[in-house]
């Protein structure tokens, strides 16, 4: 005997619902996106037999979550649940109760999400820390030419980026426009 648990995910909650294997709800619960929400599920799903989750995303905090508790999880994309969703139906709770439902009744488009190996996890830790660090320093770079428009006008128009480690020594050495007026 098997449970069917649709997630619908959301950013500050999740919607619940647990299917038994005829197909009738079990239970339908709202948990808060946060480390004590994904516990409560937890212990929700110690409490059913074999259960089986389902969500609109392969990947995520919750995601990581279930997976190191060797849950077995589910995915269908948005683009193939909607097309299951009944017409003026869109509520967070109905989303989850759709997704238990293509799972339990074994959508062929329901797909298992696979745990990453330690190493595989420990690199896409690395590639989103350096996909943030150069957001960061394109943003960083970018008040940093604003500045210089309103303050230094010269170093744009001798340097065409500011971001570059020769712009960042010529800065150095004359920090003030008046200095390098003085130099040349």
């Amino acid at each position: 005997m098997s449970t069917f648990v649709g997630i619908d995910w959301a950013d500050m909650k999740h919607d619940i619902c647990g299917l038994d294997d005829q197909g009738r709800i079990l239970k339908e619960f709202i948990i808060e996106d946060s480390n004590a929400g994904y516990h409560r599920l937890d212990t929700y799903l110690q409490g059913l037999e074999n259960p089986q989750m389902i969500l609109e995303r392969p990947s995520g905090m919750l995601v990581d979550f279930l997976l190191a508790g060797e849950w077995l999880v589910y995915f269908v994309p948005p683009t193939i649940s909607v097309v299951h969703r009944p017409r003026r139906s869109n509520s967070d709770r109905g989303d989850a109760y759709l997704l238990a439902n293509l799972l339990w009744r074994g959508d062929e488009e329901c797909r298992p999400v696979i745990r990453s190996s330690d190493l595989c996890q420990q690199l896409k830790r690395i590639v989103v820390t350096h996909d943030k660090l150069q957001r960061e320093l394109q943003r960083h770079g970018a008040r940093l030419r604003q500045h210089l428009k309103s303050y230094y006008p010269a170093v744009i128009q001798m340097f065409r980026k500011t971001t570059q480690p020769l712009t960042y020594a010529f800065l150095e050495a004359f920090p003030d426009p008046h200095e390098a007026a003085q130099a040349s």
